[in-house]
């Protein structure tokens, strides 16, 4: 029993286990200088009645129990224990078993190197503020407000097994971590408030723990007046109770990561410049900003039974579900204002958007950056999904989609590589990219695709696009809509078509390439006179059922046409097709426009079946331009109002197969042949109903001629220019 004050100096090597039952009823000041720690009340009780002073000037330091104590310490009420005037700037300052009694606020401040230890047994029932460059609470009961900040390098994974039943301020302002509840469990009885003015961060959990944070119902988590600027706020096995919504608002550098085994049950809403949902649960609605300039890929495992809103503001993208699953059960917003965007799934994450919910853009839009879905579920047939983007933004849809609800879509940039569609789907691309979706995706429902800027938009491009229901192309830009490219292809199911849609074909080109229309259902594809499109069909192309094509511009550069064709050219461009085109049934086709129309430019043209060649307006049409054109049925020039070139370039006009056939046209507009060509079999005859003027090689290999007029003056003959 001391009734005096009591200053006492250990400078030693040796540990100095105090037994305990000492009674300190005066100023006790204890000073440690050497390199080994003061230990107190480590078997029995000791009871400080005055104040409390400790040093430790480079020394180990001094410890109230030792971590596993039997012996309690108690500080009577009005008194304190602080750091005395020599300070304490090394070892470790530990309480185990230590009660601090009465409402008096006590204060700590140790500096250096030291390291601050508070253990199960130990409460603090007055209000608690500790600065230390290394913090351990290691299972403190706490009545009244407890502030504790940390100043040093260094992570400290604190134990848990903590109760604050009073406010609690955690501050960082050094490069290492604050860790809770890493082993056992933390309960917050009172608000939260945390801060890190460009310290190392604050962590609830790990990432791995085992112990469990449980805020109470009633209060809130928040960052505090100084601010959030750098470091990490992380949440692992952290369960907030109740339905105070909470708001959490980090910047300059910090990230927000939210782990496995975290549940709100309040309204949250969070900004932070980087942002990771590793495995959380949100039962109310919940809104994540992300504003920094880093890619962040959340692996996922998230729950949102809540409405949820992702915005992105920075130049960082935010991803998620890049490796786990994520289960939306209330409605999705998207928001991006500045160019990172958001990714749906990215790796091998997945995600599934539950029944009767739907995904959107916000109220503050989506005007940069990608809005990409990959492995992405949205299950249920209604509603349905708008997705209406402005700006420079781009909207991908990846391999591992399916959405099965209607779906309307507008963005800058537009790309399809692997998704398939269920529903009715309508998507608009208004940017000035040229766009190239790789295909494997799937149309199940009703397709609309509508080009309105100066991008085109290329689908198909290595992998097969199957359209199982009807597909409506509009353009009204210059951009122009693809179909199948490089080795890419597309196929459209028997009974549906394929057609402009509502918003009219004005400009820009409609490319098929390595398509193929299954069934005999009738095609109609019409632009109209009045714009500058162009129906271009390439190698590759196969329509089955009848074709009806009226477009400003017409290429035909490898189809093949087993229905009854009639294409017409109405437009003041200038049209050069290759050639390579197989029609096996009658085909019409019209040049009524201004511009030229030339055929077979580099390969050959078989028709196979009856043809209609007509010229009825301004423009020239040049058939078997450079390559040969042959022609197994009946040809017909009739309702052409200017004479119609055959062979300008070298390409020879064959006329083949076997029986009778005729060749007729206008009397005033008779063809003009520069090289012919003879060519039937079985006996089969030509009978020529129109004079043709010939003016180069004339090859008469197998078959026979017979002209309609027995006069040179008559309709119906040959003639043979003088330069033959």
């Amino acid at each position: 029993t001391f009734n005096a004050p009591v200053n006492t100096t250990m400078t030693g090597a040796s540990a100095v286990n105090s037994n305990g039952g000492n009674a300190f009823n005066s100023t006790l000041d204890l000073t440690v200088t050497g390199s080994a720690d003061l230990r107190l009340h480590v078997n029995n009780n000791d009871t400080f009645a005055d104040e409390v002073r400790v040093n430790s000037n480079g020394g180990a330091g001094i410890r109230f129990g030792t971590g596993s104590s039997s012996g309690t310490g108690t500080l009577a009420a009005g008194h304190t224990v602080a750091v005395g005037s020599g300070g304490f700037d090394a070892g470790v300052l530990l309480f185990d078993n230590f009660v601090q009694l009465g409402t008096t606020p006590q204060s700590l401040t140790t500096t250096g190197s030291s390291t601050l230890y508070i253990y199960g047994g130990t409460v603090f029932n007055a209000d608690v503020t500790a600065s230390a460059p290394r913090v351990y609470l290691n299972g403190g009961l706490y009545q009244g407000q407890a502030s504790f900040a940390k100043t040093g390098s260094g992570n400290d994974n604190s134990d848990g097994g903590n109760t604050f039943n009073g406010p609690l301020e955690l501050t960082t302002t050094g490069p290492g971590e604050i860790r809770m509840h890493v082993y056992g469990d933390d309960q917050y009885n009172d608000d939260v408030t945390v801060t890190n003015p460009g310290g190392g961060g604050i962590r609830f959990g790990t990432g791995s723990s085992a112990g469990i944070g449980t805020l109470a119902a009633g209060h809130l988590l928040s960052v505090g007046s100084g601010g959030f600027t750098a470091g990490i706020l992380s949440f692992n096995n952290f369960k907030q109770l109740g339905t105070t919504p909470h708001s959490l608002t980090t910047t300059g550098t910090s990230t927000l990561i939210v782990y496995t085994g975290t549940e709100f049950n309040a309204p949250l809403t969070t900004v932070s410049p980087r942002l990771y949902l590793n495995g959380g649960t949100f039962q109310d609605l919940s809104k994540f900003t992300k504003s920094g300039a880093v890619n962040d890929a959340s692996t996922g495992g998230n729950t949102f039974n809540g409405p949820c809103e992702f915005t992105s503001t920075g130049s960082g993208e935010l991803w998620l579900h890049a490796t786990g699953s994520d289960a939306f059960n209330n409605d999705v917003q998207v928001n991006s204002t500045s160019t990172g965007g958001i990714r749906f799934g990215q790796n091998g994450g997945s995600a599934t958007l539950a029944s009767g919910r739907t995904i959107a853009v916000g109220a503050a839009g989506f005007t940069g950056g990608n809005l990409l879905f990959k492995n992405f579920t949205q299950l249920g047939t209604a509603p349905s999904n708008t997705l209406l983007c402005t700006g420079a933004a781009a909207l991908y849809f990846q391999s591992g989609n399916t959405f099965h609800a209607p779906l309307t879509t507008t963005s800058s940039a537009l790309f399809f590589n692997g998704t398939t569609f269920n529903g009715t789907l309508y998507c608009t691309k208004t940017g000035a990219s040229t766009d190239v979706s790789t295909g494997g995706n799937t149309f199940n429902g009703a397709t609309d695709l509508i080009v309105n800027g100066n991008g085109a938009l290329q689908l198909g491009n290595t992998l097969a696009d199957a359209f199982n229901d009807d597909l409506r192309v509009s353009c009204n830009g210059t951009g122009g809509i693809w179909l199948g490219l490089n080795s890419g292809s597309a196929t459209l199911a028997s009974g549906h078509t394929i057609s402009v849609g509502t918003g009219g074909f004005t400009n820009g080109l409609l490319n098929l390439r390595n398509f193929t229309q299954l069934g005999g259902t009738a095609q109609s594809i019409v632009m109209g006179a009045g714009g500058s499109g162009t129906l271009q069909i390439r190698t590759g192309v196969t329509f089955n059922g009848p074709l009806t094509s009226d477009t400003p511009g017409l290429l035909l550069d490898g189809g093949t046409f087993n229905g009854t064709t009639t294409m017409t050219k109405r437009g003041t461009a200038n049209n050069s097709s290759r050639g390579g085109n197989t029609f096996n049934a009658p085909a019409r086709l019209e040049n009524l426009g201004s511009g030229q129309l030339l055929l077979a430019n580099v390969v050959a043209d078989l028709f196979n079946d009856d043809a209609e060649l007509v010229r009825a307006g301004a423009g020239t049409m040049h058939v078997a331009y450079t390559a040969n054109t042959t022609f197994m049925g009946d040809v017909s020039l009739v309702g052409s109002t200017g004479i119609i070139q055959f062979g300008q370039n070298g390409g020879a006009t064959v006329i083949g197969g076997s029986g009778d056939r005729a060749f007729d046209g206008v009397a005033a507009f008779p063809p003009n042949v520069r090289h012919f060509r003879m060519n039937t079999s079985g006996g089969g005859r030509l009978f020529l109903n129109v004079t043709m003027d010939i003016y180069g090689a004339t090859d008469f290999m197998n078959g026979e001629i017979h002209a309609a007029s027995t006069t040179s003056t008559g309709n119906g003959i040959v003639r043979f220019a003088s330069t033959c």
